[in-house]
């Protein structure tokens, strides 16, 4: 049986929406590195490609990337006594400028720092849950 690709958007969306009701405050944050990471590994594989079609759909995904970035560093907690939230802070920052200087400069290196960077703190972020999802 075949769906129209609308129905399987609104289907997806669905989905999507009824993992966000139900996730914890943690789970939302693991599910933006998540869709951070696969935002990324698009545009490497777009870059890889070298689609001149596929430049406004990978700048979209870059955007996309930028804005989590952002709602990360918003979302922080600066009254802790501890330097975390600020060193996250930073990265965070970093990162973002780094999305910026790969969309002036098209090097490829500079999306696998940044992915490298999402996979190791998401790695930690799904270790303080103990390994949950």
């Amino acid at each position: 049986m075949s769906f129209p690709n609308a129905n399987v958007s609104l289907y997806k969306n669905v989905e999507l929406e009824s993992k966000v009701a139900g996730a914890s405050p943690h789970q939302l944050i693991q599910m933006l590195f998540d869709e951070l990471h696969v935002l990324l590994a698009r545009a490497k594989a777009s870059h890889l490609r070298d689609d001149t079609h596929e430049v406004s759909e990978k700048n979209a995904g870059i955007e996309k990337a930028i804005n989590i970035l952002s709602y990360l560093h918003q979302s922080l907690s600066e009254g802790s006594e501890s330097n975390l939230p600020h060193n996250l802070g930073l990265l965070y920052e970093y990162m973002v400028r780094q999305l910026l200087s790969y969309r002036l400069k098209n090097e490829l290196q500079l999306l696998e720092e940044v992915d490298s960077l999402v996979e190791t703190i998401s790695t930690g972020w799904r270790g303080i849950s103990g390994g949950q999802p």
